[in-house]
């Protein structure tokens, strides 16, 4: 079977970066759970050390992150990505491409069995 990837969207900057990554994760999981690859912006920083992280900026981690989306099937769009100018261009970017976009606000949630049949 095909894996589909899903990148995973939503505010970081105006909250404490241990609330994002754990809001981050927890959906990661339950993507995970049905069957699809998560893929977590959060864990760019990762890649770098902290002191090159630490003279990255937003448009750095936007790069990084929209690299990452290009790879993907879908997004999906945590609470609060309306008040977030990062998650809104990945949306926007998302839409454009044609790729599966879903909310956690309004409960979204699809299989990767279901997304193949589409």
């Amino acid at each position: 079977m095909e894996e589909v990837r899903v990148y995973v969207s939503g505010p970081v900057s105006n909250r404490s970066f241990e609330d994002t990554k754990q809001h981050f994760r927890r959906i990661a999981a339950e993507l995970r759970s049905s069957g699809l690859t998560p893929v977590d912006p959060t864990l760019i920083e990762q890649n770098s050390s902290p002191e090159e992280n630490a003279l990255k900026g937003w448009e750095d981690f936007m790069r990084e992150g929209i690299k990452s989306l290009m790879d993907c099937d879908a997004i999906y769009m945590l609470e609060g990505y309306e008040h977030s100018r990062g998650a809104k261009l990945e949306l926007q970017l998302a839409d454009k491409l044609g790729m599966h976009i879903w909310y956690e606000k309004y409960g979204d949630f699809i299989t990767e069995q279901e997304l193949l049949n589409e």
